[in-house]
């Protein structure tokens, strides 16, 4: 699966059909969520309906944030 994944020039890690992928453990989901949060670049971003990621960062913060919350079961 490692070699399905890749990165964007933007941060965003994506599956092979360019969907957003999110950690599978909510640890992991968790931490990600605070570093995210953390990155004032990606809190513009996300108060920001204009920008051209903001769509993106909120599905990918959508999908921590149920991952984190240990809802999720994959």
């Amino acid at each position: 699966m490692a070699d399905a994944l890749r990165s964007s020039k933007d941060g965003l890690i994506l599956g092979d059909n360019g969907e957003i992928m999110v950690p599978t453990s909510p640890e992991v989901a968790r931490l990600r969520l605070a570093e995210l949060e953390a990155d004032p670049a990606y809190v513009d971003v996300l108060l920001n309906p204009r920008h051209p990621l903001h769509s993106a960062r909120l599905e990918e913060r959508k999908g921590l944030a149920i991952v984190a919350s240990g809802a999720a079961t994959l």
